[in-house]
């Protein structure tokens, strides 16, 4: 069944709001892969914001790696929405892009999106993203503990991830969970997957 279908046009206005409110924040007012300004697409599942033409690129990434709606004319679940309220192109990046070298040149953005998600070539090497600065890592991991609490499962989906892995971290996310703050955010972490 087409859980989108269950959202009501009163929850989905509400959630409209919330993502207009979240596209004015300056971490995502640009385009989390080619810097172009005023994004309205997002990967939900990546928690990040995008333009039209970075969109195109990440559908063409499948979806076990990215996502994609509009920001502005899709229903999108609650689950959904409170992903990317967690997340955000700066939370996101600090992960993605970790490695990434100073005035890296993004020319031939297909390549520089395809090398970051699919071959993941700048997340940390340590496995530690960089810390984003401090207003966002506290509002965000007072978010991200709700998430955890709320049945998110803390890893993201993919064939790397074992049964026996997955376990293991949603033990341990859980036990964040009670923690009163989070010294250093996660990676990038999807909502459950709705079947």
């Amino acid at each position: 069944m087409n859980e989108k279908a269950n959202v009501s046009k009163e929850l989905n206005a509400k959630h409209r709001k919330i993502l207009e409110g979240l596209l004015k924040l300056p971490e995502n007012k640009e385009c989390a892969d080619c810097k172009a300004k005023g994004p309205r697409w997002a990967s939900v599942n990546l928690g990040i914001f995008i333009c039209m033409q970075c969109s195109g690129i990440h559908r063409s990434l499948g979806v076990h790696i990215s996502k994609v709606r509009s920001a502005t004319l899709d229903t999108w679940l609650p689950e959904q929405v409170a992903f990317i309220q967690s997340m955000g192109n700066e939370k996101a990046n600090s992960y993605w892009e970790a490695e990434l070298p100073p005035n890296y040149d993004r020319v031939g953005i297909e390549n520089f999106i395809r090398a970051k998600y699919e071959e993941k070539r700048w997340v940390p090497k340590d496995g530690i993203p960089k810390s984003p600065p401090r207003g966002q890592d506290e509002r965000a991991s007072v978010v991200e503990q709700r998430h955890v609490e709320k049945g998110g499962h803390g890893y993201a989906n993919g064939p790397e991830n074992s049964f026996e892995e997955r376990k293991k971290v949603r033990a341990s996310r859980i036990k964040e969970s009670r923690r009163v703050v989070m010294s250093v955010p996660g990676p990038p972490k999807g909502p459950e997957e709705v079947f």
